[in-house]
């Protein structure tokens, strides 16, 4: 499943570049684009209730799951039967659970609140406090940076 998900992240990343023209080069900076085309969403007037949500919360909750998988490590887990079902699957550590394609749709839903690159330094948190950030994570989550307009 896992092999399946970063299969689709990567046609993902390729349909994102051209569609909004950004980069994506590297899991850090990943995550503060994606912020950015959330925030640019909002400003030209993105409205959950009128657009397609679902494809929105599917493509950048693929690319923040990858994001952070990359960054942070931990284990997938994927809870629908035939793969087909995103928004459930998590990333599972000791004691921590986080939930990428649920970051994403409050993202969507939600113009105000926490980033996707606030999401991986939280999580990231969470594992130091629990002895569970191994060494040089530190200093990768720390190169995604945020978008401070939303935060």
């Amino acid at each position: 499943m896992e092999n399946k998900l970063r299969a689709e992240a990567t046609q993902v990343r390729k349909d994102i570049r051209e569609t909004f023209g950004v980069k994506l080069e590297s899991s850090s900076s990943t995550l503060g684009e994606l912020d950015d085309i959330v925030e640019e969403m909002w400003k030209t007037g993105w409205d959950p209730r009128e657009g397609d949500l679902n494809l929105f919360t599917r493509v950048f909750g693929l690319l923040l799951f990858e994001a952070t998988l990359d960054l942070l490590e931990g284990r997938p887990i994927f809870r629908s039967p035939n793969g087909e079902v995103y928004v459930h699957n998590s990333i599972y550590w000791p004691g921590v659970e986080a939930f990428p394609f649920h970051k994403a749709f409050k993202c969507l839903t939600e113009h105000e609140g926490e980033t996707m690159a606030y999401f991986a330094r939280g999580v990231g948190g969470q594992l130091e406090e629990k002895g569970l950030l191994k060494q040089g994570m530190k200093e990768r989550l720390s190169k995604a940076r945020h978008s401070l307009k939303r935060i």
